[in-house]
């Protein structure tokens, strides 16, 4: 339900920060399509007579549209494109990487990916990604990131065949999320450039607290804009600031944009949510501006936060966060700044 709220809410109200946490307890995984393209779906997962399944059922009736069971015992993630037609969800297989299984939700069948950097393969019915996104208003692209995290993939559906495209982003770092941005039209991915691991205390000479945030063109795929932000950051008393000790304070969990043009950038360091103002800042340097600029609206928050989703009109900010599959949602909070 928070979801179509999200996608839905119309009012607009900066005037006073104040924010509301509303405690939302829901299944493991869930999504909904853009009712702006047909009737509102919802895909979740349910257990149904001790077996787990698959569902997608119309919001406004209720109405059970389709049902899966799953052979595995865990459902990671469930997505479904803006239209409804196609839904996704990936499942643990023995190793650690999700392996993603498309179906076409209309005509009752599984769309195979056909891959042409696998040889000798053709009709793939499952590939093992760290994560998949359905294009936001094309409903015929997808967004992957590989099982090494370094390279981001552009997928078309083309007669229930999921065909790689030329469009693809490859970096030497190993991307911790991608998701895309401005209604579909640009590619939000991070990394960080920490050189060794949070336990690797004897190499704390080496260590490098930076993270790069980085929009690219999806039509392109052409870097468009980056910023640099810390890996982690500690809070004493009021005063946030960047660690200067390796695996010290708190990590970036979650980075989102928001604001006409991408001037807003809200970031979540596990307990602790804020935002830094863009319009008039387009190059952060972390070791001396961070604690100037970022702006914190919430510093504890239940449970380490995962994910950030705004409202279209940036009214609502849902935190998903690891404790309980609680999600929190701030309403009516100022940026100081105006929106224009």
């Amino acid at each position: 339900d928070e979801d179509t709220q999200l996608t839905n809410s119309k009012s607009f109200l900066y005037k006073e920060r104040k924010y509301w946490p509303i405690r939302i307890h829901q299944d493991e995984v869930i999504a909904c399509s853009n009712p702006a393209f047909g009737d509102l779906r919802i895909i979740h997962t349910s257990d149904i007579e001790g077996e787990l399944a698959v569902v997608v059922c119309d919001y406004y009736t209720s109405r059970i549209i389709h049902q899966m069971h799953c052979s595995t015992s865990s459902i990671q993630n469930v997505q479904i494109s803006p239209n409804g037609s196609i839904i996704a969800y990936a499942y643990k297989q023995e190793a650690s990487i999700d392996s993603w299984i498309v179906y076409d939700v209309n005509n009752k069948n599984q769309v195979l990916f056909e891959d042409q950097d696998v040889q000798s393969v053709t009709g793939l019915s499952a590939l093992p990604f760290q994560s998949l996104h359905f294009h936001p208003t094309n409903h015929n692209l997808i967004m992957t990131l590989s099982a090494d995290g370094t390279t981001i993939k552009i997928w078309q559906i083309e007669n229930n065949l999921i065909r790689s495209t030329t469009n693809q982003i490859v970096l030497k770092h190993s991307i911790r999320s991608c998701h895309f941005t401005g209604h579909g039209s640009k590619i939000l991915l991070w990394y960080c450039k920490s050189k060794n691991d949070r336990g690797n205390e004897k190499q704390n000479e080496d260590w490098v607290n930076q993270c790069q945030i980085e929009i690219w063109d999806t039509k392109n795929c052409q870097r468009l804009k980056w910023f640099q932000v810390p890996c982690w950051i500690d809070k004493d008393g009021n005063q946030i600031k960047a660690s200067s000790q390796l695996g010290q304070g708190q990590s970036l969990k979650a980075v989102q944009f928001g604001g006409q043009s991408d001037t807003v950038m809200f970031l979540s360091y596990e307990k602790i949510l804020g935002f830094i103002n863009l319009q008039h800042q387009f190059d952060i340097n972390i070791k001396q501006d961070f604690e100037k600029h970022f702006q914190p609206i919430q510093s504890d928050t239940a449970g380490s936060a995962f994910q950030i989703t705004i409202s279209d009109d940036q009214q609502l900010i849902k935190i998903s966060t690891n404790v309980c599959k609680v999600s929190n949602i701030y309403n009516n909070i100022n940026w100081n700044f105006v929106n224009n």
